[in-house]
């Protein structure tokens, strides 16, 4: 099965779900909460935005996101001044050709070799396949 050109947040889960589990490699992020709303780029050109309460998170790869506040708090690790590691698992399937997906920050376009990855709450966003390998692994429970 590969995926849609266009997912629905609800086809991005039913389509995620059906992949394997992989956990954080405990790469340590440095995050603010958002006192208004803003907007940034991913990789591919998009432009996403992130509401006032939800977080800003940088990794030290210059990569730039937010997460949902009640996500951040379910899925990251405070370690202080700043800085935070998430603790969730994650499911995730890579797209064998370029896709649109609607995440909570907005659309975001990826391509063949991304990866959707989805968290415990049914959240799902893209990623490119080298970030991805960085930030998580595969369990040895699938």
């Amino acid at each position: 099965m590969t995926a849609p050109d266009h997912l629905t947040a609800k086809r991005a889960r039913d389509w995620v779900s059906a992949g394997d589990t992989y956990v954080p490699t405990g790469e340590v992020v440095h995050a603010e909460q958002l006192t208004e709303e803003t907007s940034w780029a991913t990789s591919s050109g998009a432009t996403l935005r992130g509401e006032a309460g939800d977080w800003q998170v940088n990794d030290s790869h210059g990569g730039t996101w937010t997460v949902d506040k009640d996500v951040f708090k379910a899925t990251y690790e405070p370690l202080g001044d700043g800085r935070f590691r998430k603790t969730a698992p994650v499911r995730a399937r890579r797209l064998e050709h370029p896709a649109q997906l609607e995440t909570l920050e907005g659309v975001d376009t990826l391509g063949a070799g991304d990866w959707i990855v989805m968290n415990e709450t049914g959240e799902c966003w893209g990623m490119p396949d080298n970030t991805f390998h960085t930030r998580y692994r595969k369990t040895d429970d699938d």
